[in-house]
């Protein structure tokens, strides 16, 4: 076979293969010493019968290492496959975390929705159950205002009436069963007075607890 140096020796494994302008360069190791050295070959040709066994597994020639040059190019390649990657991965987190943040504040918009159209719907039921209150309320009070109109009618009816007995029972001298009359007629107007008084007063109060209830509630 070719090559340069101890011709004799017999190659056990082929390391590296180098192309340098027409001249191939393998690093062999030898069977003999163990040792690493180069040899070069003109043709392929050349390089298959150096490395030809008649027994035993042939050699494997590794592929052709680059040359500095190729190298380099490799390299730069690689690292602009690697920087590509990065400002991809680097962009594709960006959408992820601004699409995280978009869900969050979606999420919280729709929570504080639901919150205040609940809000609403109860401060509206209360509100409405206040005024229906209120609505009575003032119903009685109505009512019991037309029934104090109609007694102050009444006792001013009664009233003359019982000047216009008086000055007959007078004339006709009976002092003590005009004191009589007078007295009873007179309390029992009084305790009618009295009692529709307290209603109207008690239901005056209660208005205005209605009306300061609801104004709290709106609010």
């Amino acid at each position: 076979g070719g090559g340069q140096g101890g011709v004799g020796k017999t190659p056990f494994r082929a390391l590296q293969r180098i192309e340098q302008d027409e001249t191939t360069w393998v690093l062999f190791e030898f069977e003999e010493d163990n040792a690493e050295e180069w040899r070069a070959f003109s043709s392929e040709d050349e390089l298959t019968d150096f490395v030809r066994r008649d027994s035993g597994e042939p050699i494997q020639i590794p592929a052709t290492s680059l040359d500095p040059a190729e190298s380099e190019r490799v390299v730069q390649a690689a690292n602009d496959i690697c920087a590509k990657t990065a400002e991809e991965f680097r962009r594709y987190r960006v959408k992820a975390e601004i699409a995280r943040k978009q869900k969050d504040a979606e999420s919280r918009q729709v929570a504080a929705s639901t919150v205040s159209e609940h809000s609403r719907r109860i401060n509206k039921s209360d509100l409405e159950g206040e005024l229906a209150k209120a609505k009575v309320q003032a119903e009685q009070a109505e009512r019991l205002r037309v029934q104090l109109a109609d007694a102050e009618d009444r006792w001013h009816q009664e009233r003359e009436g019982l000047v216009r007995e008086i000055e007959k029972l007078k004339s006709e001298g009976s002092e003590a069963t005009l004191a009589a009359q007078w007295r009873q007629r007179y309390e029992a107007c009084v305790s009618e007075k009295e009692d529709a008084e307290e209603k109207v007063n008690m239901l005056t109060h209660q208005l205005k607890l209605a009306a300061a209830g609801g104004g709290g509630g709106v609010g």
